[in-house]
């Protein structure tokens, strides 16, 4: 895209998100992504809870970008922002919530695309010095993925970025000289976890695929935003559902949009999707 190519763009991060997201930008766009050595993105808050949030992930992800933009000096600036936690409506299910952003200061264009899977190891559990820990480690994919250990009650951050039996079963020894109940969690920072790190690396593929293509009514970069719109009537009922019926991709800056079928092509509902046959 001849509008990035030669371009410099920050990226803001401490977590090494640049693995995935820089050659994807560089080889896609022709840019050069730039990583400040001493961004601390964990002011904008911490997985751990030392520093809260507090905005909403999409206006954090655009602050982040724009407080690197700002600081450093560039145009063009990339962040990506995580949430997890129990999915709000699949019992027992971990919920993952990733978006990435990227701002063109002189054009006043922001252009985000979110990614909302269960695919994550997101996952926390309690022990007792009598408790043995492996299933858990196995189910979370350790040494692979990196854990973090607390004391309870305190809920003391003891140790981050675990990713050895040995240094964790230090960690642990020692956090139950002063506790009788520690909890053990998954290290959600992106170069702890490459289960999200995936997730960013496809965010980054549809980022890449949307700053290439032009809007056919005034040819602004960016043009894709999604938009589900309607809802699919039941197959038995003709009842409205929860399922979306078609999708609108927008400019970001003017009114034009197209509109798509679903990638499932579905036309109707099936009733068990439907609040009528379904109560």
């Amino acid at each position: 895209m001849k509008m990035l190519q030669g371009k410099q763009i920050i990226l803001a991060t401490k977590h090494h998100k640049e693995i995935v997201i820089r050659p994807i930008m560089e080889h896609s766009l022709g840019c050069q992504l730039i990583v400040p050595e001493d961004y601390d993105t964990d002011q904008f808050g911490t997985f751990t809870g030392e520093k809260d949030r507090l905005l909403p992930p999409k206006e954090m992800v655009l602050h982040k970008a724009r407080v690197a933009m700002q600081r450093f000096g560039y145009r063009f600036g990339i962040a990506s922002e995580g949430s997890f936690g129990p999915h709000p409506l699949l019992p027992f299910s971990p919920y993952h919530e990733e978006l990435l952003a990227f701002v063109d200061q002189d054009n006043c264009l922001e252009v985000i695309v979110q990614k909302v899977t269960v695919e994550t190891n997101y996952a926390m559990q309690e022990f007792t010095i009598h408790d043995s820990f492996e299933n858990y480690l196995n189910q979370i994919k350790f040494p692979l993925h990196s854990v973090i250990v607390r004391e309870l009650p305190t809920n003391n951050v003891i140790a981050k970025g675990l990713n050895s039996r040995e240094s964790l079963f230090e960690v642990v020894k020692k956090s139950f000289t002063v506790a009788q109940t520690i909890r053990i969690e998954t290290d959600m920072r992106a170069m702890h976890n490459p289960t999200r790190m995936l997730v960013i690396e496809e965010l980054t593929n549809e980022l890449a695929n949307r700053l290439r293509r032009l809007c056919e009514a005034c040819g602004v970069y960016g043009f894709g935003k999604r938009e589900l719109v309607g809802n699919l009537l039941c197959c038995a009922c003709g009842t409205p559902t929860e399922l979306y019926q078609s999708v609108h991709e927008k400019c970001i800056r003017c009114d034009f949009f197209q509109v798509k079928q679903r990638p499932d092509c579905l036309e109707k509902a099936d009733p068990r999707y439907c609040p009528y046959c379904n109560p």
